[in-house]
């Protein structure tokens, strides 16, 4: 983990790393429900919705605005 970085980020980070089409299916999982990641393992309800909004966030400035 970078100095500062907290576990959220990290993840996000990790999960950024394999590109735009997974960023959307790892999304979607989230948005219906999904407990666990890939590579992540079993998050909280409340380390989800973070997970969730970064990764929203992100693809927002890529895609100038989210698909849906």
């Amino acid at each position: 983990m970078k100095n500062g970085e907290t576990e959220i980020e990290r993840w996000v980070e990790q999960l950024c790393q394999e590109g735009c089409d997974r960023v959307y299916e790892h999304i979607d999982a989230l948005q219906a429900g999904a407990r666990e990641l890939p590579g992540i393992g079993p998050l909280t309800l409340s380390e989800r919705r973070s997970v969730l909004n970064e990764l929203v966030s992100i693809m927002a400035v890529y895609e100038n605005g989210w698909r849906r």
